[in-house]
């Protein structure tokens, strides 16, 4: 099943399980004569733009996000398989190998190159090995946890920065910048 019809399946069990909007597709088409990529359309997901999130309440949004994510969290497994979603069942490895890949093509980091590929190398995290969830861990917070999530948020910053460049989105570049410098400062 093509990703665009899993995460279209996906988005729309989600609607009524989580707690904060999720896009629903209202309009899709799958190639245009111009283009070879499908596009879909959904309504603009209410929020504040991100030029402005220096006046959001932390407090409130943090709240509101663990109820998100511990919604989120308890989807059924089954559902997910449902509508397509493929299991991963070494996350930790796939973002791994993926960050190695995309390192190389970085440069100009805020970070020191050497000490990122020495962490990715040589501080990979013990593989979450407990009862599949649709995102995320659950359970309790502990080392291991700790480890895996700050592994995993170096990975998604360096695929934030490549990602960003190959598509023209500063915004994500810079994210991604700031969440190496988040990581690496503890």
């Amino acid at each position: 099943m093509p990703a665009r019809d899993m995460e279209r399946r996906l988005l729309s069990g989600l609607l009524e399980w989580v707690s904060l909007p999720v896009p629903n597709y209202e309009y899709f088409c799958e190639s245009h004569e111009s283009s070879s990529r499908p596009f879909a359309g959904y309504r603009k997901l209410p929020g504040i733009a991100d030029d402005t999130s220096k006046m959001v309440d932390r407090q409130r949004v943090a709240g509101q996000l663990e109820i998100f994510l511990a919604r989120l969290h308890s989807y059924p497994v089954d559902k997910a398989r449902e509508a397509g979603v493929p299991e991963e069942r070494d996350l930790v490895v796939h973002w791994r190998d993926k960050s190695r890949e995309q390192l190389r093509r970085l440069d100009g980091l805020n970070v020191n190159p050497g000490l990122l590929r020495r962490y990715l190398e040589n501080d990979t995290p013990v593989s979450f090995e407990g009862a599949a969830s649709l995102v995320h861990y659950t359970g309790k917070l502990d080392a291991e946890v700790i480890s895996r999530s700050r592994y995993l948020a170096t990975c998604l910053a360096i695929h934030n920065i490549t990602l960003g460049r190959d598509l023209g989105r500063i915004q994500w570049v810079e994210a991604g910048y700031a969440a190496l410098q988040l990581v690496f400062a503890t």
